[in-house]
């Protein structure tokens, strides 16, 4: 009992000792960048009452703790260091060496985020070939986040291993960053010539309502059956873990055969769960500016036509969400387009990748501040994590240039302007002379810079080959509303005329309409013509 009692009192000295000394928030360490421009927070811990003095750049704020808790306000700062940030408490001083103020940006969402540089680099050395070589940027910072589901908003930022202090980008960090963020970041720093700062902060697999706070699912009847879904797998689930732990306990007595059982896969710390990765991951960042976020995300929302339409407000009302609780006003917010994914069909398709890729587009008036990058010429037939993430990252950086920075840029591809259907006459290719009668469709578009242009292509790391002698990924209808593939010719700078010699009054088009489509037209800056329908048909009724 006395080494009991001594070893309590030497955990209490200890305890009062730890909670006597100053510290810093996490994120304020070694090679941070801290944003530029707006009232500047710095914070961290104290014993109550302590007074903390905060120095950095030659400016010093003092404060007392209150709560075991500190935080001054610096004024805006311009961009610049590198800075020393000190903070001295009554016990000791703490130091931040190699501080830069720049602007600092979010790299969220699944696993098309998540992915490291080293996995795309293993996996597809042909396409990333180069990356990241000897490439080091000191003016670019990465920090990575941990996986952590929690059910109430949390304080502490979760550092990956590896990421206890922000680490400079040179190759190492970058193999072990996000393969998107990184891309972005070397597309976008030299552009906008100020430090630069990403945080890693996404989980494969997640839905966006895992990275939605509680009071928003919980305050609009519209996402009630998501949570009601969860509700009823949390009550199934001790029957589930009951079953496999008496099935586990048999096949550890060799009483059953086969592979060991696999702890039910849904429960309490799954991080698909309403607002756990929010609550997790990024409220423990609230406090920390920053200038906005690029987001890689959707597949885990597009498994049917409900979820993807349910997504056309689901999204927005996250945004808003965070935008709320930082309190930074509508910070940019960049999202990537459905990459293609799955098998090539001949006959025209209506899957919910197709609706999920109109919603992404759609958001794009519905979100202050928001863009988007279509990335439909870098998907893979097989693989829902395509390696094209030069091109997913640059798109988004050519969006921030627009978006958050102001810059008159082409950030994107063809967009659709009016249709027009018009008469006309084809030339049946079975009959000499002959001519038949059959309408088009005139499209007419905006955002072609120089002028429209077909291009020939090589997809999926080469398995699939367009040809750049013909427009190719339209489809056509008639008042049946069904679908025949079509054909395409640019008529102008900015138009193109659609007709099918099947189709003799055409009443609607559709571009890029598939899981995996394939189409060509593009503007003068290599940028393609996104996903678009002139209908407003409803979805297909699902089987």
């Amino acid at each position: 009992m006395r080494n009991i009692t001594l070893l309590t009192a030497l955990v209490f000295s200890f305890s009062v000792l730890a909670q006597a000394e100053v510290e810093l928030y996490p994120l304020f360490c070694d090679n941070a960048v801290l944003q530029r421009d707006v009232p500047l927070p710095v914070f961290g811990m104290a014993a109550d009452g302590e007074e903390v003095t905060v120095s950095l750049d030659g400016k010093t704020m003092k404060t007392n703790a209150k709560g075991g808790k500190w935080k001054v306000h610096f004024p805006p700062q311009p961009a610049g260091g590198p800075y020393t940030l000190t903070v001295e408490g009554e016990e000791n001083r703490v130091t931040a060496e190699n501080i830069l103020i720049g602007d600092v940006w979010l790299c969220t969402g699944q696993s098309n985020m998540a992915g490291p540089l080293r996995g795309y680099v293993d996996k597809a050395p042909e396409i990333l070939k180069g990356h990241p070589g000897e490439y080091r940027n000191d003016r670019i910072r990465l920090m990575k986040f941990v996986t952590t589901v929690a059910d109430t908003p949390q304080e502490m930022p979760p550092l990956a291993k590896g990421f206890e202090t922000w680490r400079i980008c040179e190759p190492e960090a970058a193999l072990d960053f996000s393969a998107t963020g990184y891309f972005f970041g070397i597309s976008l720093q030299p552009h906008i010539d100020v430090p630069v700062g990403l945080i890693q902060t996404c989980v494969g697999g997640t839905p966006a309502e895992a990275w939605t706070p509680r009071e928003v699912l919980e305050g609009n009847p519209e996402y009630q059956d998501i949570l009601d879904m969860w509700q009823e797998i949390f009550a199934d689930y001790p029957s589930k873990k009951e079953k496999y732990e008496a099935t586990l306990a048999a096949w550890e007595k060799g009483g059953k055969q086969g592979r060991k059982p696999k702890l039910p896969k849904l429960g309490p710390d799954n991080h698909r769960q309403p607002y756990a990765l929010y609550n997790g991951m990024i409220a423990p960042i609230l406090s920390f500016p920053i200038k906005g976020a690029v987001w890689y995300q959707g597949e885990g929302n597009a498994h049917t036509y409900e979820r993807a339409i349910e997504y056309r407000s689901l999204l927005p009302d996250m945004i808003e969400s965070w935008r709320a609780r930082w309190g930074l006003g509508d910070f940019p917010f960049i999202w990537v387009q459905l990459a293609p994914f799955r098998k090539i069909t001949e006959a025209p398709q209506d899957k919910p990748w197709s609706w999920m890729r109109e919603t992404m587009d759609k958001m794009q008036g519905a979100v202050p501040n928001g863009g988007m990058a279509c990335i439909i010429d870098g998907g893979s037939q097989s693989d829902a994590h395509p390696p094209y993430k030069e091109m997913a990252g640059s798109r988004l950086a050519l969006q921030a240039m627009r978006v958050a920075y102001g810059q008159d840029v082409l950030a994107s591809g063809p967009v659709l302007k009016r249709s027009k259907r018009k008469g006309g006459k084809i030339k049946l290719p079975f009959l000499k002379r002959s001519r038949r009668k059959v309408g088009k469709i005139k499209l007419t578009f905006e955002n072609v810079g120089d002028g429209l242009e077909q291009h020939a292509l090589v997809l999926d790391a080469g398995q699939v080959k367009v040809r750049g002698d013909q427009l190719v990924g339209f489809t056509l209808c008639g008042e049946d509303r069904v679908f025949v593939r079509a054909e395409a010719k640019i008529t102008g700078k900015n138009t193109v005329e659609v007709w099918s010699e099947n189709i003799e009054k055409p009443v609607a088009v559709r571009y890029a309409w598939a899981e995996f489509p394939l189409a060509n037209l593009y503007n003068s800056a290599g940028l393609p013509t996104g996903p678009f329908r002139t209908d407003n048909f409803p979805p297909p009724v699902a089987e």
